[in-house]
């Protein structure tokens, strides 16, 4: 295993399971230390204990590492601000920072409670703002760090019961494209990473269905079955890349990581202009917008005839 990160310090938030977890054992083995960020509880954010990330902090210590561990929820600026304190305390600098920590809360939009879109914005994408708002400093201090925002596959995609995690996720893209071209002159690099359906605790119910094809209902899993059911080591390890000097010069960008399959999302550009002189009329959109447009489009939803008037109340 390659110790390029040896006299690094590394954050991982959300590392007692999964993904998080993967990742932090991954930059441990190439020499950093850790600080080791899990508030505990249930996938949907409640509850916490300790055990989870202690579990992490005690298998990196017992494999020659150095780890402390932190119980501070993503969602508060102040716990945010201890866990960045405790890095720099404890080891001296912060070199990467991976924002992990995650919550679902499911339902069409018809049933989701305003507590359900605050508790997951709050983790996902303000959760980001509170990580980065406090380490960006020592980093633009330094010259140098990375930080690698977890975002989803979902993007774009249309997850159908997911609304508020879509939201949440699409915004932290933007927020890391922002951040890049802030603090990409201070030699801090920000990208995402998006995960496909993977062993996790967050994507457990995806990962029964991407084993079962025939049983396989949401879309997106269905165009990507083939690929089977993500190893979080492999998502832990194209981090772990993110994090050397040798991508020093990936700023800014999206990608998806789905076992041996790493994909880039293009930045959104406008295509296929529809452009006259003066202004449009309603009835020349009609006429013009469906031979421009209209072949390229794809609805995620059309209208289903059989549910046609039924009460979703």
């Amino acid at each position: 295993m390659s110790e390029e990160l040896t006299g690094k310090v590394a954050i991982v938030t959300g590392a007692g399971h999964g993904i998080g977890r993967a990742t932090a054992l991954q930059l441990a083995a190439m020499g950093a230390s850790l600080v080791v960020n899990d508030l505990g509880g249930d996938t949907g954010g409640k509850g916490a204990s300790t055990g989870a990330a202690d579990a992490t902090v005690k298998e990196i210590v017992a494999r020659g590492g150095a780890a402390i561990a932190d119980y501070g929820s993503v969602a508060d600026h102040q716990a945010a601000q201890r866990m960045v304190r405790s890095a720099l305390d404890a080891f001296g600098r912060l070199d990467v920072l991976v924002n992990n920590a995650g919550n679902m809360r499911h339902g069409p939009i018809w049933e989701l409670s305003e507590e359900d879109f605050d508790a997951v914005v709050a983790v996902h994408l303000k959760g980001a703002y509170n990580t980065i708002r406090h380490a960006c400093e020592p980093m633009m201090r330094q010259r140098s760090g990375r930080i690698v925002n977890l975002f989803a596959r979902s993007i774009g995609l249309y997850r159908a019961g997911h609304s508020c995690y879509s939201a949440a996720k699409s915004g932290l893209w933007g927020f890391t494209c922002a951040l890049a071209a802030e603090l990409g002159p201070y030699g801090v690099t920000v990208n995402c990473v998006a995960p496909g359906p993977t062993d996790s605790r967050m994507a457990a119910n995806f990962a029964r269905q991407a084993r079962s094809p025939e049983g396989i209902k949401d879309p997106v899993l269905r165009r990507n079955a083939f690929l089977g059911i993500a190893d979080p080591v492999d998502i832990a390890t194209f981090i772990g890349y993110l994090a050397t000097d040798d991508a020093g010069d990936v700023n800014g960008q999206a990608f998806h990581c789905y076992g041996p399959h790493i994909s880039r999302f293009p930045n959104p550009e406008p295509v296929n202009a529809l452009y006259k002189e003066g202004h449009w009329t309603v009835d020349e959109l009609k006429r013009q917008f469906p031979i421009v447009h209209r072949a390229a489009l794809d609805n995620p939803a059309p209208p289903d005839d059989a549910g046609a008037g039924n009460d979703t109340t």
